[in-house]
């Protein structure tokens, strides 16, 4: 019964792990499926769920911290993927061991049985068939009489012939007894002293004595090998115990060191890719201005600020012409770091606040930036364009 009840538990813990694994497995294919259309998603500048266009910077941004995210998310998603199957491969082990126990304890008297249920089919099969039963002739029947009466008679007389062996022992063991108890009263006293009656007595009563207090002993031992038994397998269960929690802390920590790990290289990696277009941005301030505006960066306490003559400035406090040179710059950095093998940029008014003179400037500095789209109103710009569509 015992057995039938670990085989049952290790079924239903087997089932358990098989239905954790599959839904797991159902989220890590979920996960996956959203993830290739986040990707999907970047790389096309199409929304593939609602079919909107990904062109604002805070657009492309959102979406990559949500896949990012997502990532994360996925990579948990396989952690636990690996434990449940894990999980799954133990408890088959275990089911595999219980069901083969079960088979090696109760396999044989299965298949008796089955012999048995076989063998009684046949017996009945055989009782059916009575046909010459019941023509036996009266002559059969004399004979298998005679024969019985033979072999009681021969019981009979083996039945007798061991009472007769056996009387004779008895009186001979009878006689060997008289002798011995003839012996016995020659040899012994006719009256032992009292004194040495006395000291009998008080041996058997120190005797009895110490048995009672060892058996005192005995028991005051039982009780406390009992506990410490008891003690020891607390003792156990408080060890199997720490190891599962320490082993649980451990994996805790591993994960904690994990998730902090993709958060610094998540920092590094902005770090760098904001470095990285900051330089560029820099690169063709620098150029287009002639040297007046140097640097862009950005600070954790004031923002987005630019170099003007040395001098660093918050870009909100820039004019219109500044701004406009700043934003393209920009533009650009960000068009570098996300473009393909054919490189694009499309500009909508860059120079639309700004003087003729710093117009100019702008529109020549974009000459060297590949193949730039300009939506524009301003005559001059014309000057730097080498196809020009009126509309």
């Amino acid at each position: 019964k015992k057995l039938d009840e670990t085989s049952s538990n290790a079924a239903a813990e087997l089932k358990e792990y098989s239905a954790a694994v599959e839904e797991w497995v159902s989220k890590q294919k979920t996960v996956d499926a959203f993830i290739a259309g986040l990707e999907s998603s970047l790389e096309k500048g199409v929304c593939e769920t609602c079919g909107q266009s990904i062109l604002e910077d805070d657009q492309v941004e959102a979406y990559k911290k949500n896949l990012a995210s997502e990532k994360v998310s996925k990579e948990n998603i396989d952690e636990q993927v690996r434990l449940a199957k894990f999980g799954l491969g133990g408890c088959q082990l275990n089911f595999d061991r219980v069901d083969a126990a079960h088979d090696e304890k109760y396999g044989d008297w299965s298949r008796k049985q089955a012999d048995f249920e076989r063998s009684e089919a046949e017996h009945e099969e055989y009782l059916s068939v009575n046909t010459y039963v019941e023509n036996l002739d009266d002559q059969e029947t004399e004979l298998e009489t005679a024969l019985a009466n033979l072999t009681r008679h021969e019981e009979l007389q083996a039945q007798y012939d061991k009472i007769c062996r056996k009387i004779t022992g008895t009186e001979a063991e009878q006689a060997a007894l008289q002798d011995e108890s003839e012996t016995l009263g020659a040899a012994t006293p006719e009256k032992i002293s009292e004194t040495i009656l006395q000291g009998y007595r008080e041996s058997i009563r120190e005797l009895s004595i110490d048995l009672s207090q060892h058996v005192e002993d005995i028991h005051a031992a039982d009780i406390k090998l009992a506990e410490i038994g008891t003690l020891l397998t607390q003792l156990k269960l408080d060890l199997k115990n720490e190891i599962e929690f320490r082993a649980k802390l451990d994996e805790v920590k591993l994960l904690e060191e994990f998730t902090q790990y993709l958060k610094d290289a998540r920092l590094k990696f902005l770090a760098s890719v904001w470095a990285n277009i900051l330089s560029v941005a820099s690169d063709f301030l620098n150029q287009a201005t002639a040297g007046t505006i140097t640097a862009l960066i950005k600070s954790d306490k004031k923002g987005f600020m630019f170099c003007e003559n040395g001098t660093y400035a918050p870009v909100k406090a820039a004019s219109g012409a500044q701004k406009g040179f700043i934003g393209v710059a920009v533009r650009i950095a960000l068009a570098k770091s996300l473009r393909s093998s054919c490189p694009i940029l499309v500009l909508d008014e860059p120079t639309e606040s700004m003087r003729e003179e710093n117009a100019l400037r702008l529109s020549g500095a974009l000459l060297g930036q590949g193949q730039v789209i300009m939506v524009t109103h301003r005559e001059s710009d014309k000057l730097s364009a080498s196809n020009v569509i009126q509309l």
